[in-house]
């Protein structure tokens, strides 16, 4: 802990003085669906729902020949879908808040460990995927310190400075975010000024446009077995 804080003190020592902004910060509507649409829970949880909504409308015209259980077995799928959207969601709406009444700071990165985990299918094949444990520490406006881990695939948007900025919930410090790391098209700088980039909160929206092709062409495919 006393090498973390040496490390802390000597990386911020001529860090840019933080500025607050005036709080609430805006976001807009949009930033704020796109942000719930921009991590990866949401595009891969908006595929699987979709899928499951467009196989649910042909389940039902099977309801008199095979009962309740395509339907039943599709709720299920569903229901894994809808989880995941919430879990994207909530991590969204979090990220939104912080954004708006969040305060600011300066984080170091203090230690990276690289993870390598093997997996084997069914088929006997193996694959290994590699992720990164990033262990850091910020210091509230209070002067408490605090100490954080964030598993990556890819380090780099919070590794290549000495410094990261970084925002957390006054009344909860242990809650926070990375300001490079903020999904959607969320921007905020070290003085407090929020912006959005457009392009991304375009691409944000692609989980949910996904949801609306799966009822599109569930109801296609209901019709064509009606």
């Amino acid at each position: 802990m006393a090498e973390a804080e040496a490390r802390y003190e000597s990386r911020t020592e001529h860090a840019p003085l933080i500025g607050q902004g005036s709080r609430p910060r805006s976001v807009t509507r949009l930033g704020s669906v796109a942000a719930s649409g921009g991590h990866f829970l949401s595009w891969f949880g908006g595929a699987w729902l979709g899928f499951s909504l467009m196989m649910l409308f042909p389940a039902v015209a099977f309801v008199r020949e095979l009962g309740v259980f395509p339907i039943a077995f599709t709720g299920l799928f569903i229901s894994i879908g809808a989880l995941l959207m919430y879990f994207a969601i909530r991590r969204g709406l979090t990220a939104v808040r912080l954004v708006e009444v969040g305060e600011l700071t300066w984080a170091v990165i203090t230690r990276t460990d690289r993870k390598v985990s093997t997996s084997r299918d069914s088929d006997g094949r193996t694959s290994t995927s590699v992720s990164y444990d990033v262990l850091f520490m910020y210091r509230t406006t209070d002067g408490e310190s605090c100490f954080g881990e964030i598993n990556l695939q890819r380090p780099d948007a919070i590794t290549d400075e000495d410094i990261e900025l970084l925002i957390y919930d006054p009344t909860n410090p242990a809650q926070m975010e990375f300001a490079d790391l903020l999904p959607g098209g969320l921007r905020i700088d070290s003085q407090g000024n929020t912006s959005e980039s457009s392009r991304s909160n375009m691409l944000s929206l692609i989980p949910f446009a996904l949801l609306m092709l799966g009822v599109l062409f569930g109801i296609l495919m209901l019709r064509s077995l009606a």
